[in-house]
């Protein structure tokens, strides 16, 4: 891959991410869910961030791409972020970006 090549994939995959940001701000609910290196956060790695206000989803890709920027709109007080499991969710993002999701709501604790 060429280096004006790179540049662009970097560029569209930046963008990728402003957008999700620009959605979660937009939002007054939306859902989250990690994939993940393995179920340690002190250990393993986010791998994958995945959020959805109900009509866009994105998957975005945290090997290659910074995401404190969507932890930080995610964590917005007035919004409510849902998971599914959500204490898995919450731990990793506290862990690598010391960010605390204190208004998420655990879908598996409500059924």
């Amino acid at each position: 891959m060429t280096t004006s090549t790179q540049k662009t994939t970097n560029a569209k995959a930046n963008a990728a991410v402003e957008r999700a940001v620009r959605m979660v701000e937009a939002a007054s609910v939306v859902a989250l869910d990690l994939e993940t290196t393995g179920l340690n956060p002190h250990h393993d790695k986010i791998r994958l961030v995945q959020v959805s206000d109900g009509e866009k989803i994105f998957v975005i890709d945290a090997f290659k791409r910074d995401v404190r920027s969507l932890f930080e709109a995610l964590a917005r007080e007035d919004l409510k972020v849902l998971a599914h499991g959500g204490v898995f969710e919450w731990r990793f993002v506290y862990e690598k970006f010391g960010i605390a999701l204190d208004n998420m709501i655990d879908t598996m604790l409500l059924a």
